[in-house]
């Protein structure tokens, strides 16, 4: 075989197997949000502001981006980060760093993840959520 058929057999080989490297694995595709919210019978409000005199009494895992807080027995928050928060998902506990007792999206939620490792994850934007009652 001439030196420049393998070249060109390198080449399109090389090519070939770069091209399967950079096609993105096919998994489950997560729900979109609203879908997410739907199923745990909430609709999405508009954004708010802030959260004045908030009390965190629980919350809720979404995704890596998102988080639903109980703020008292009836209000409950949308709170979208700004960017993937790696531990969300496995946190052992939530807290936020708050101004003034009010939540803001200057703020950010602190995840305790395993091995009490602290990540902090600044919030994007904070949603009121509605309860829907079950049409089943």
């Amino acid at each position: 075989m001439s030196l420049h058929v393998k070249m060109l057999l390198v080449s399109v080989f090389g090519a070939l197997l770069a091209s399967c490297a950079a096609q993105p694995t096919q998994g489950p595709k997560p729900l979109d949000l609203d879908r997410q919210l739907a199923e745990r019978h909430y609709l999405m409000g508009p954004p708010v502001d802030r959260i004045r005199n908030y009390q965190l009494s629980g919350w809720n895992y979404v995704d890596n981006h998102h988080v639903i807080m109980r703020a008292g027995v009836r209000d409950h928050y949308l709170i979208t980060l700004r960017s993937y928060c790696p531990d969300l998902s496995s946190a052992t506990s939530i807290a936020f760093s708050t101004t003034v007792g009010s939540l803001t999206t200057s703020d950010a939620l602190l995840v305790r993840g395993p091995g009490s490792i602290l990540d902090r994850c600044h919030i994007r934007y904070i949603n009121r959520l509605e309860k829907i009652e079950d049409q089943g």
